[in-house]
């Protein structure tokens, strides 16, 4: 058997990190087209490449140690102090001095200055003058200018490359851009005549590694004038004080043999790379190359470094203005659904009728959303499993950030077989985890890709051991993707950020909107219960009493029946009244019809009234429904009911100080002598409306029948008339009205309480009544009309009147609070002072106006 059938065939691994992780900062040389000196903060000499001898005549090892000032001029030495002034600020830049005589022997330098570690590090290339001092900035605006003509994209990205070959003499300039993979495309170029075009090319993201793409942010321009030249050390070679220099902003860094053997192989003798970076992101690269080596000054390379930070900014407000119209349809939508939001409704229920309006602004083939374990999808071929294996996997892969990938075949697990029906997805997070999203996903749409290269073997094993070397073939070759969908565009991910933020904002105010309904409901319910509690109290406490005393002046059980039938009767009456009412105040008319309608089968008009309408508060209406029922039953009993041709008179009218007099009289019974037994049902009639409401009540038993008359504190009473403002106001109307009053501001949400306010207002003399529903429409009032007043309900939906407030009190116009809540912790401070009028408003409550305008 032959030896070798006992050797086993290895196939070598290619580890392409070896390129990201290989030290390009830290060479320890630089090219030899300059000179490098690095000081100590003490200005020392403490690096200096070995090529300083043929500038100085005199070597790297004799300058070191040696004072900043016996080797520069000391004029150029102060200007270099002012410049790093401001580089300690920002210690990511690099300052330059051009066409300075730097060491004092009429020898001309171009020196770009920075700070690397604790070391001022001076770069000198030799200046050619080839432009002025001041022409770098106007070199750059005058070539931006020239692209205003460009009228396409395309045009405009191959106008850029060709003013960058203007400027710099390069044989090719291609802007090339960077994919979401870190892969690269050239979509612009300018070449000279009889150079191959890279036009199209891509190029795999090993071409320009990871730590190579970090120092195009730091460092935004980079020029190799020679690639065949031998790179100068920099002397010494070990790290002082344990810091070796870091060269990751030097003009000059000398360059990692892989990519001199990459351009080698590329044929190409020098480049050049201009960083364009948009938002803080590398963006692409102006990419230079030449056929012969070339030298561009220092100078020349700062005007191009300006233009292309110009072009960045042009670029980016092109881009910008491409999604204006996307973003005036993403704003109109966010208008529309935020004016129809449904606070009773989920999330979901408010989101489900726009999905056709959002698959609009993102260009997709359906649109998925999954919220609160409820799916609905349009278009696309998906079925609700797969959208639920697909939940499943994006709650695994992404943050909170948008997940977007025109691969899903590539990403998905191998037991996820819905890549065979969608093969690009773009994933909107609304919710925390676990995850709601909005996905909207592409169909596969085979793709033919030009590679600079076969992409899958960007590298082949070098002669030289065990390392990669760069492909030595830069033939187009093709790749035809599959399982892939169109590319996510740029200015596509914007518009999915804006959609999520329009999303994130109506979950909010759905969630603000249901916790303040919540909230309004508890506290409501918490008023109910105190108030439900409060009155079961009192009316167990009335109906014990009623018992106890009923039962001291029967003689029979018949009669406690009856009596005290009637005199719980009478309560439940007012209670229902009052319950129909909203526990507000009732009317005076029905307490009676309830009270007699118990008699009308015996009585045909037992009781003729006289007076206007007139609403009781609970209080009044509760004490006057047993009066009214004691005096029926008095007059049922022993008095004018007693015959059948007797009659009541029952009178009201408003005194001239706002109290109410009742005056009951009748008829058909005489009364021979005043009465020697007062019962409970006496006691009631007399002492009720004094002890209760603080008014008068006096009982008279005239030959004619029994009279009784009660005043009623105004307090407890008010007209229930509608009064038109050119009407004769009664006298109660026109003494509340007494005030010089005009025009008033009411600011409530509810159109039936602002009714109620409003004819109040008018009662108490104002003539004008001005009514809002919100913020904005009370301030634009206030700004176009003059307001003597203003009532202001201090919760108006979503919002309170509290800026309306403060408007008012810098124009000094006077006003008050309205709330039908206990909790006024919602006023600031400075407005602690104002008036609360509590809801439901009553005429007596708004006395407090006439107040206030009198005081």
């Amino acid at each position: 058997m032959n030896d070798s059938t006992n050797l086993e065939l290895v196939t070598p691994h290619y580890d392409l990190s070896n390129c990201d992780r290989e030290p390009i900062h830290l060479l320890g040389s630089i090219q030899n087209h300059g000179v490098l000196m690095a000081f100590s903060l003490d200005w020392m000499v403490v690096y200096v490449s070995e090529n300083i001898t043929d500038i100085l005549g005199r070597s790297a090892q004799e300058l070191i140690g040696q004072s900043a000032m016996k080797v520069l001029d000391e004029d150029i030495l102060n200007d270099i102090r002012n410049c790093l002034k401001w580089l300690q600020n920002d210690r990511d830049v690099v300052d330059r001095i051009f066409h300075s005589d730097i060491f004092g022997r009429d020898e001309y330098f171009d020196v770009a200055i920075h700070i690397s570690n604790r070391c001022v590090v001076l770069e000198l290339e030799a200046s050619k003058k080839s432009l002025n001092k001041l022409s770098a900035i106007p070199t750059a605006k005058m070539s931006l200018r020239k692209l205003n003509a460009s009228n396409s994209r395309k045009q405009y990205l191959q106008d850029a490359a060709s003013v960058i070959r203007e400027i710099t003499g390069f044989d090719r300039v291609m802007v090339y851009r960077f994919h979401a993979d870190d892969s690269g495309e050239v979509i612009g170029e300018s070449i000279a005549e009889g150079i191959d075009s890279f036009m199209g090319l891509r190029f795999p993201s090993s071409d320009i590694p990871k730590q190579a793409r970090a120092l195009y942010l730091r460092s935004t321009l980079r020029i190799i004038c020679d690639v065949d030249s031998e790179p100068v050390p920099i002397f010494p070679p070990r790290a002082v004080d344990g810091l070796q220099l870091d060269l990751s902003l030097s003009v000059l860094r000398s360059v990692s043999p892989m990519h001199i053997e990459y351009l080698q192989n590329m044929g190409i003798k020098a480049s050049m790379s201009i960083s364009i970076i948009i938002e803080g992101k590398l963006w692409g690269l102006f990419a230079c190359h030449h056929m012969q080596p070339r030298h561009v000054s220092l100078e020349v390379r700062t005007a191009c470094e300006l233009f292309a930070e110009l072009f960045a900014l042009d670029l980016n407000a092109r881009e910008r203005e491409a999604m204006h119209d996307v973003e005036k349809a993403t704003l109109a939508l966010s208008d529309k659904m935020m004016t129809t939001l449904q606070s009773d409704q989920s999330v979901f229920e408010n989101l489900l009728p726009y999905l056709r309006d959002l698959s609009v602004l993102v260009p997709s083939d359906g649109i998925v959303l999954s919220v609160d374990g409820n799916t609905e999808f349009l278009g696309g071929n998906l079925s609700r499993e797969d959208i639920d294996l697909l939940s499943k996997f994006l709650n695994q892969v992404t943050s909170n950030e948008i997940y977007y990938t025109d691969e899903l075949v590539n990403v998905l697990p191998e037991h996820l077989t819905c890549s065979d029906r969608v093969a690009g997805i773009m994933a909107i997070p609304i919710s925390r985890s676990p995850r709601d999203f909005l996905i909207f996903v592409r169909r596969e749409e085979p793709q033919t890709v030009t590679w600079a290269g076969n992409p899958e073997k960007p590298v082949e094993l070098g002669p030289n051991g065990i390392r990669l070397t760069p492909r030595k073939s830069f033939e187009a070759w093709k790749e035809l993707r599959r399982g892939s969908s169109r590319p996510w565009l740029y200015h596509e991910v914007k518009t999915a950020a804006a959609v999520k933020s329009l999303l994130l904002e109506i979950i909010i105010r759905n969630i603000d909107e249901k916790e303040a309904m919540r909230k309004k409901a508890e506290q409501k319910q918490d008023m109910l219960i105190h108030e439900l509690n409060h009155r079961v109290r009192n009316i167990l406490g009335l109906v014990r009493s009623i018992v106890s005393r009923t039962s001291e002046n029967v003689v029979s059980l018949e009669e406690f029946r009856d009596v005290l039938s009637g005199r719980v009767q009478a309560l439940a009456l007012a209670h229902e009244q009052l319950t129909k009412a909203d526990w507000s105040p009732a009317p005076f008319k029905a307490l009676i019809k309830n009270e007699v309608d118990a008699y009308v089968s015996r009585f045909h008009d037992p009781v003729r009234t006289k007076g206007d309408d007139i609403l009781l508060t609970p209080q009044a209406y509760s004490c006057l429904t047993l009066v009214i029922h004691e005096l029926l039953t008095n007059a049922v009993k022993y008095g004018a009911l007693s015959e059948n041709h007797g009659y009541i008179d029952l009178q009201w009218a408003f005194k001239d100080n706002g109290s109410l007099q009742i005056t009951w009289q009748e008829w058909g019974k005489t009364i021979p002598d005043r009465p020697t037994h007062r019962g409970f049902g006496s006691t009631i009639i007399e002492r009720s409306v004094p002890f209760e409401l603080g008014g008068i009540a006096e009982i008279d038993y005239a030959v004619s029948g029994l009279v009784a008359r009660f005043v009623i504190p105004g307090k407890f009473v008010m007209d229930d008339r509608s009064v038109s403002p050119d009407k004769e106001m009664a006298p109660k109307e026109k003494e509340l009205g007494s005030a010089k009053k005009n025009h008033v501001l009411l600011v409530e949400d509810n159109l039936i309480i602002a009714m109620d306010a409003e004819n109040f207002l008018n009662k108490l003399g104002f003539t004008k009544v001005s009514v809002c529903s919100n913020v904005k429409q009370a301030i634009e009032s206030i700004e176009v009309n003059h307001f003597d007043f203003a009532v202001l309900d201090i919760n108006l939906g979503s919002e309170t009147s509290i800026p309306i407030a403060e408007l008012l009190s810098s124009k000094t116009i006077p006003f008050v609070f309205a709330t039908g809540y206990t909790d006024t912790r919602s006023i600031p401070d400075s407005l602690s002072e104002i008036k609360v009028i509590a809801k439901p408003f009553t005429l007596d409550n708004f006395k407090v106006i006439n107040q206030i305008m009198a005081g």
